[in-house]
């Protein structure tokens, strides 16, 4: 299930001739002074369309950005790699409703996408070549976890009990008015996307694809497939964690060869979703109903006194018991009936016992991966599918690769050892050996 990736591909590795080096393609965009000389020189940024044919109609296209070693001066001989924006979903099959999560074969085509665009931009087969997952980093990942209800109207209910129930614990304790809020929704045609901002950390979204996103893109063969697979959609909650790279680094995953390990993938997808059910607090099964009178009765009689006047609507904070005690005193009364009764007293129990669904703790469970039927599988982005984009890509690469007249020249590039090369470029079509640890345990059949 995995969405939108920005992968960084190095250069800086490549052997080649400096006449080869000279064929790197780039857009800067530059501010001159009246006596011609360059005050800037920054990065351009070129939309591509996609090659693959299932998203071409329309028009699906992947964002590339040349990097230099000073990007705000940008000189040619400076170029470091390529950063690759892209939705590969929609650039492979036309759509990304119905998806797996597949990290490492989205790097994949992230730099099949780049062969292309180098290709056809008049770059060397000879560098085209060497380019590899190696010698990339990705930036950020968007992961994209689907969970299962019976039908549309019971997902946009517990995509409202997310709202709700993050509204509770975390935006009743939101102090700060120039800070966004944890929870915000926006609302458009009866559908509601939450977004869970938590700062400095990580933002997801929440909400039930019936349709395209504004400023998405969507291809497909008829409007009875486009049917089916919204249809489809339309009865799962979609919950998008948007790993930047500050994440990826943290926790070994902003290498593309990390996730072509099955364990570590399945890791880093675990700890995602399990960061958002954490700061949600929905792994802590708040309660949402009054205790009974032997449960609070188990509490020391101050504790007691404080719960059942917060549940008349005072103040624990403010109560008389807690005149002239610390902030220490009040913690460890918040935290003995928290870890008792499940109630935090520091969220009022109107908000409390109306809003924090026991219901969420129980459906919001890591989902199993994805298994798109059998009829829509040509439109999902799922292993078997994804399998034959890639091939069909690959020899796209290969034919723009043999379609290209090799430079010939003795000229060395200073500094660069410069190997022998065939007259002809080797395009792999075939994917990068794996381990029987990988989440694409066959890539090629």
């Amino acid at each position: 299930m995995t969405d939108s990736i920005k992968l960084f591909i190095s250069v800086e590795h490549v052997d080649a001739t400096e006449d080869d080096l000279d064929s790197l393609p780039f857009h800067v965009d530059q501010t001159i002074n009246q006596d011609g000389e360059v005050l800037s020189s920054t990065p351009k940024p070129q939309w591509i369309e996609s090659k693959l044919k299932a998203a071409q109609s329309k028009g699906a296209q992947f964002q590339i950005t040349p990097v230099f070693q000073n990007n705000k001066l940008a000189r040619k001989r400076e170029l470091i790699g390529y950063v690759i924006s892209v939705n590969v979903p929609a650039c492979v099959i036309g759509n990304n409703a119905l998806l797996q999560i597949l990290v490492y074969w989205c790097c994949v085509f992230a730099l099949e996408f780049l062969k292309s665009y180098l290709l056809e931009a008049g770059c060397s087969p000879r560098i085209v070549a060497q380019l590899d997952l190696e010698h990339s980093s990705i930036k950020e990942v968007a992961l994209t976890y689907m969970l299962d209800c019976k039908d549309r109207a019971e997902a946009n209910r517990y995509n409202a009990l997310i709202e709700s129930y993050g509204e509770a614990t975390l935006n009743s304790k939101h102090t700060n008015n120039k800070m966004k809020k944890p929870i915000t929704t926006a609302r458009s045609a009866g559908q509601a996307t939450v977004t869970i901002t938590k700062y400095r950390a990580f933002e997801a979204k929440s909400y039930v694809k019936v349709g395209p996103t504004p400023r998405s893109f969507e291809e497909f063969p008829t409007s009875q497939v486009r049917d089916a697979v919204y249809g489809e959609s339309c009865h799962k909650v979609r919950i998008e964690y948007n790993a930047n790279e500050k994440w990826l680094v943290a926790n070994g995953g902003d290498s593309p060869l990390a996730w072509k390990k099955k364990a570590k993938a399945a890791e880093l997808i675990a700890k995602a979703f399990q960061e958002i059910k954490d700061y949600l607090r929905v792994s802590e099964n708040l309660r949402s109903k009054r205790p009974q009178p032997d449960q609070i009765a188990k509490l020391p009689p101050a504790d007691q006194t404080i719960l059942l006047d917060y549940f008349n609507g005072v103040d624990p904070k403010q109560h008389p018991l807690m005149a002239g005690k610390s902030s220490q005193y009040f913690s460890s009364i918040k935290r003995h009936i928290e870890t008792e009764l499940r109630i935090d007293i520091t969220i009022p129990w109107v908000i409390h016992s109306k809003q924090i669904s026991p219901k969420l703790p129980i459906w919001m469970r890591l989902p199993a991966e994805y298994q798109a039927p059998e009829e829509l599988a040509d439109h999902s982005f799922v292993r078997d599918t994804a399998k034959a984009k890639l091939l069909e890509l690959r020899q796209i690469n290969a034919r723009l690769a043999d379609a290209m007249t090799p430079v010939v020249t003795a000229k060395k590039h200073p500094g660069k050892a410069v190997k022998p090369q065939s007259s002809k470029a080797k395009v792999n079509l075939h994917a990068d050996d794996e381990d029987d640890t990988s989440d694409i345990s066959d890539l090629m059949g």
